[in-house]
């Protein structure tokens, strides 16, 4: 989602890629924004513009499937140490210091007072084996699908997707050039045949009696990653390369529509790649196809890049930059009514302040220490 893989470590950078990590990072934030509305006149009006933000995290997941699969196209058994190394110094330190914060923030705040910024409101979230959990990318609960229980950061749940998918990923490399038939056979097991097996091919959350991590794996959101991967594949076999306006220009309209029907319609509101993923999945594949003509013809505003960029900082910390807030204003403000759009985008504008600055002083010194 979410993890800042720059398309740029050995390949040649993918502008229209950065420019939905940014749209897919904005939907989540003004999505969990709109709960400071929750109790007002403006709470059904909030809803109605940003209900479809939950899912800017189907986007990631197939955004992640294809930057994986992207930069390590050509990875063998020999590349397995640069790849763990890469993924874990792009996904954990920074969640780690961001687990921690919010573990602090939330003990000592009443989140109750925030009319609707509930998506962590049980204590035992930031308990100490459930931080650890959390930390390690293990879900609290086995069989709460899709979410698992989230993680102590709320958000993390979805880290919990992406470190599975890694770890196959890395043992793919096991197989060296054989990896994409280890990775075929994998997910047609995992996704489809034991679900088949088992009856629950058709079920909308499945879960296995004493499945444990298993159920996490035969979840339908991880169809998006597959998906993501195989776009990737089809990319660096050169037969994307849509590059006539003719065919380009209505592709791309086509791409932003589709999921602008999902919207007003309000049609498949569930997370999967049978549900309003299946709107990202159509959207990502035309957009890669075109992305030669989007490349030489569309020229990306670098605010829109900038964000791209600190996406997963953004992910990560506009929670904490919400509860902050929110804090300073009960502090210095105590009669500032904050339950209106106002204060709503606000509290979006300076998260994605602090989340370009982590990208540029945290994230970025990071990456520079593995690269030393």
């Amino acid at each position: 989602m979410l993890q800042n893989s720059s398309l740029t470590e050995n390949k040649p950078n993918l502008d229209y890629i950065q420019a939905l990590r940014a749209l897919a990072a904005l939907m989540v934030v003004l999505h969990h924004a709109k709960a400071f509305l929750v109790g007002t006149v403006y709470e059904k009006l909030s809803f109605d513009l940003f209900w479809p933000g939950a899912f800017g995290v189907d986007l990631f997941f197939i955004i992640s499937g294809f930057i994986i699969v992207y930069t390590s196209y050509d990875y063998t058994r020999k590349d397995l140490p640069t790849f763990i190394k890469k993924r874990f110094i792009r996904i954990w330190p920074l969640y780690f210091i961001a687990t921690m914060i919010y573990a602090l923030l939330f003990k000592n705040t009443d989140l109750s007072t925030m009319h609707g910024f509930v998506y962590s409101d049980k204590i035992d979230a930031v308990q100490s084996l459930n931080i650890i959990k959390s930390l390690l990318f293990i879900p609290l609960n086995f069989y709460d699908p899709v979410y698992f229980g989230a993680a102590t950061l709320f958000v993390g749940w979805t880290l919990n997707y992406e470190v599975y998918f890694y770890i196959i990923c890395a043992t793919g490399l096991l197989f060296s050039r054989n990896k994409y038939w280890f990775y075929a056979l994998w997910f047609l097991t995992t996704l489809f045949i034991i679900p088949s097996f088992m009856g629950l091919a058709t079920t909308i959350r499945p879960t296995i009696e004493n499945g444990g991590y298993f159920n996490l794996t035969i979840q339908s959101v991880v169809w998006e990653f597959v998906f993501g991967a195989c776009v990737a594949i089809l990319f660096k076999k050169n037969m994307l390369r849509i590059k006539d306006p003719k065919k380009a220009i209505p592709l791309i309209l086509i791409a932003f529509a589709i999921p602008a029907y999902g919207y007003v319609t309000k049609r498949n509101t569930m997370h999967g790649v049978e549900y309003f993923g299946m709107y990202y999945c159509v959207m990502f594949f035309l957009l890669t196809s075109c992305h030669q003509f989007i490349k030489d013809s569309i020229k990306i505003p670098k605010t829109i890049l900038s964000i791209g960029d600190a996406s997963y900082s953004l992910y990560l910390l506009h929670p904490i930059v919400f509860i902050v807030l929110f804090k300073l204003k009960e502090r210095l403000l105590p009669t500032l009514d904050y339950q209106n759009f106002y204060f709503m985008f606000i509290s979006v504008i300076v998260s994605i302040l602090v989340s370009i600055l982590s990208y540029n002083y945290l994230e970025k010194k990071l990456i520079n220490i593995y690269k030393k």
